[in-house]
């Protein structure tokens, strides 16, 4: 009897997924994207439990895998994957759409975009208020903020962009004893004379912050606001019309602690509050000296009129006498300047951030110099891949009323994996 032999079993490849496996997969990745990009929109504090600080950083970069996704959904004629991959795309569009133009007031808390930043910094009542003071003139500076990556960066592209830029003031971060002394072997006090150090304490984030400048401060500090990380030196100088504070910081990064990352960041809103409270402090003292003035004057029309009696009231009531300007106005207070503050620095955030947002909402605003603009944006990080761009903006330069950017751009300096920030800033 033949014995009939069996073909040999082919093992069968695992079945590829069905056409529906597809459109729930496409469904899954788009609902990802879509909860993901909804982090933005959380309340200021709630952004500091990790991972979402990081999470949110790369919000932005979203906009690649929404761009697969759309045409993977319009190749399977998925129509209504197709939809909703367009619609998370309008809205990335959207979200971008303060770097490139000014976007309405009512449509700033639908973006969840500063809606001071253009506005503040720019005010017109205090740009009239300048022009009618013939003692203000615009001051014009150029100012530089980089992270030096544990003090290693290379100190001689630092004092080529400080000379060729002509940097007035430049803000270093992760700053250690070895970065300063191979810049004061680089010559930096020919080009910045003055320096403010911040205080070295234990909490450092991976250095200290320091602050080299052109102009002579009236003022220094190597501490300010209270961030639990590397402390914020202040240098305040007085530019035109008003009196500055320059500070260089550097918030906590998310993985040491996202709380700390959140709490510094928020902090820096202080900035705004002191600014604030100067100009508040100033006024009330300038209406007090007008009200010296006018007791003044009306003392000086008594005497004319030979009303004795009114003269010995008013010194009895113990009318303080001043040096005053022509219009009778005391000069201590006819030249007192306004508040303004510039904040510097590896702030370990964007505006994609509920708790950076916050901060630029402190007192009469902080601007961010890149966002208002509207000229791009300006991705700092991370730099340390030579033909790699960097692909996020975390370095930042604020500053209160009273300033305007003019010109944002960045330049590499090696062994650092941040790109330097250049900012040109108006003084009004």
């Amino acid at each position: 009897m033949s014995v009939k032999k069996r073909p040999p079993r082919i093992l069968s490849s695992s079945p590829s997924l069905s056409p529906r496996s597809r459109l729930v997969i496409l469904w899954i990745l788009l609902v990802v994207i879509a909860l993901w990009m909804a982090l933005r929109y959380l309340p200021a504090g709630m952004d500091a439990h990790r991972p979402l600080p990081e999470a949110i950083a790369l919000i932005p970069l979203l906009t690649a895998p929404i761009v697969v996704l759309l045409a993977t959904a319009v190749i399977r004629h998925a129509w209504p994957q197709t939809v909703m991959a367009i619609i998370l795309l309008v809205i990335q569009l959207l979200w971008q759409l303060p770097y490139v133009m000014t976007v309405p007031g009512f449509l700033s808390p639908m973006l969840g975009v500063p809606s001071q930043s253009v506005e503040y910094s720019s005010s017109e009542d205090f740009v009239k208020s300048t022009e009618s003071n013939a003692n203000r003139h615009t001051t014009t500076i150029r100012v530089m903020t980089l992270n030096t990556r544990y003090g290693r960066a290379d100190t001689g592209t630092i004092m080529h962009l400080v000379k060729t830029e002509h940097i007035d003031l430049l803000a270093v971060q992760e700053v250690n004893d070895d970065l300063i002394h191979r810049l004061e072997e680089s010559h930096i006090d020919d080009e910045l004379p003055y320096r403010a150090l911040g205080e070295s304490r234990p909490s450092d984030n991976a250095g200290s912050n320091a602050l080299f400048m052109r102009f002579k401060p009236v003022e220094t500090a190597d501490s300010s606001v209270d961030i639990s990380a590397a402390a914020a030196p202040v240098a305040k100088v007085r530019l035109g019309g008003q009196l500055v504070e320059f500070a260089s910081v550097h918030p906590k990064s998310p993985p040491r602690s996202g709380q700390d990352w959140s709490d510094g960041i928020r902090a820096l809103g202080s900035f705004a509050d002191r600014a604030g409270a100067c100009n508040t402090a100033g006024m009330t003292t300038a209406s007090r000296g007008s009200n010296i003035a006018d007791a003044q004057r009306r003392d000086a029309s008594a005497e004319r009129r030979g009303a004795s009696a009114e003269r010995r009231d008013a010194d009895a009531a113990g009318t303080p006498h001043l040096p005053t300007d022509a219009d009778g106005t005391p000069k201590q207070y006819s030249t007192a300047p306004h508040c303004a503050a510039v904040v510097l620095g590896d702030m370990n955030s964007s505006v994609f951030h509920p708790s950076f947002r916050d901060a630029l909402r402190h007192g009469t605003g902080l601007a961010d110099s890149s966002l208002e603009l509207h000229r791009g944006w300006n991705p700092s990080f991370p730099a340390s891949w030579p033909t790699f761009p960097a692909l996020i903006e975390i370095d930042h330069v604020l500053h209160t009323p009273g300033i305007v950017a003019r010109s944002v751009h960045t330049a590499r300096v090696p062994r650092t994996d941040h790109l330097a920030l250049i900012v040109e800033l108006d003084i009004l």
